[in-house]
């Protein structure tokens, strides 16, 4: 699709270790010869409702249209993560014929499906983001009744 861009082709990977952490979300470290497909040095284990995991990222170079991709292990039980994607400061730019203003990010609430492992990443196209501006991403669990809260919902990148 024209003007379509996937941020990690530019290495552009913002690792959950690295993100702010509320709540019962902690760093989980993992072993990288064990097979598994995680970047980085772990991840993020969250097990309590109201657990936050914000990330801080600034758009690459170009004011086009973004993919955000999560990569995260989540049980089925374990599918009540919101997505909230908001600017850091108000901007007011136009990109491909549309004009952007503020604060919001169109489209950019959401929750999570459950998946079990990183082969398949939960992909949200956004609309365009302008070049070098700042957006918050947040991943919050709102589930405190949770069956197996020993396995929690884990973050890769």
């Amino acid at each position: 699709e024209d003007f379509h861009w996937l941020p990690f082709l530019e290495g552009l990977i913002y690792e959950a270790e690295d993100a702010v952490l509320s709540g019962g979300a902690s760093v989980e470290k993992r072993v990288t010869n064990d097979g598994s497909k995680f970047t980085g040095t772990g991840g993020v284990r969250v097990k309590d409702g109201g657990s936050r995991i914000t990330f801080h990222v600034i758009v690459p170079q170009r004011t086009i249209r973004y993919e955000l991709v999560v990569r995260y292990e989540a049980p089925s039980q374990f599918d009540n993560v919101l997505l909230t994607i908001t600017r850091s400061q108000a901007v007011s730019y136009l990109c491909q014929g549309s004009s952007f203003t503020g604060t919001a990010v169109d489209g950019s609430v959401g929750t999570l499906p459950a998946l079990v492992d990183f082969d398949s990443p939960f992909v949200k196209p956004l609309p365009c983001q302008l070049a070098g501006s700042e957006l918050i991403v947040n991943l919050t669990y709102n589930d405190n009744n949770v069956a197996n809260a020993a396995d929690g919902f884990f973050v890769d990148s």
